[in-house]
């Protein structure tokens, strides 16, 4: 009786471990299957830092907040650049990348990039302001008189009326 029991045990035991082997081998197959089907994009911190200067001859630079700095490829991303000029835009996807930086007031720039590490610290980028060309205004020499009679017409009468309370 002890010998069957001790037989019925090992059997038990060999089926048990066979069984488990056989489950963990199918697991590890099915989880290979999906990587294979789901694809996984493998993704990049994006970060560098926007300068300004008053016009291309000027060899003066100094950070620029509030610039917008796009990336735009088969996914989109932009940031803001902080008060030092510097950005970061996180979880980046592989790929290639228009980058675009802009801000009112300065011509903005545009180069093509490619993401392809984990970290990715692009080369400072310099935007020029834009010079404002003021418009010739011509001034109709009758609408001065008017307008220094309206004001000597104002004066009058307070230096007239501060006079005879002195």
């Amino acid at each position: 009786m002890k010998q069957k029991i001790l037989l019925i045990c090992i059997i038990g035991i060999f089926l048990t471990t066979g069984l488990t082997t056989s489950a963990l081998a199918k697991e590890e197959n099915i989880n290979e299957n999906i990587n294979e089907i789901c694809y996984i994009p493998e993704t990049s911190m994006v970060s560098g830092s926007v300068y300004w200067r008053s016009s291309p001859d000027n060899p003066v630079v100094a950070p620029l907040p509030d610039a917008l700095v796009q990336l735009i490829g088969v996914s989109c991303y932009s940031a803001y650049t902080a008060s030092n000029g510097e950005f970061t835009i996180s979880d980046v996807n592989y790929g290639s990348y228009t980058i675009k930086v802009s801000k009112e007031g300065y011509n903005s720039y545009e180069d093509n990039i490619i993401i392809n590490e984990p970290t990715v610290n692009l080369d400072p980028i310099t935007l020029v302001r834009k010079k404002i060309v003021a418009e010739p205004v011509e001034i109709e020499p009758e609408l001065v008189i008017q307008n220094q009679q309206i004001i000597q017409q104002a004066i009058i009468p307070i230096t007239q009326s501060q006079h005879s309370n002195l």
